[in-house]
């Protein structure tokens, strides 16, 4: 099976802006053509569910307006490549 993870978005299924829409109907689409999709998001605290086959995974970042995107990017990549 193949392995997807898509890093980058507020959570999922959101509805924030263009990129997170994208995600929330490409994830479902990919996960019944048979791939594997893991979705991180930043929502308070860690966490993994299962929506409609596809997991989402909250991880841990700093809230601060410099470092929020940076910090949850970061973690989101290292949960990504040890899992």
């Amino acid at each position: 099976m193949t392995r997807l993870s898509i890093i980058g978005t507020r959570g999922y299924p959101s509805f924030y802006g263009g990129f997170e829409t994208a995600v929330r109907h490409l994830a479902p689409y990919l996960q019944n053509d048979g791939w594997e999709v893991s979705v991180y998001g930043r929502e308070k605290g860690p966490s993994v569910v299962h929506e409609n086959g596809v997991c989402s995974i909250n991880t841990l970042g700093i809230e601060r307006k410099a470092l929020s995107t940076l910090s949850y990017g970061l973690t989101s990549v290292l949960h990504a490549a040890f899992i």
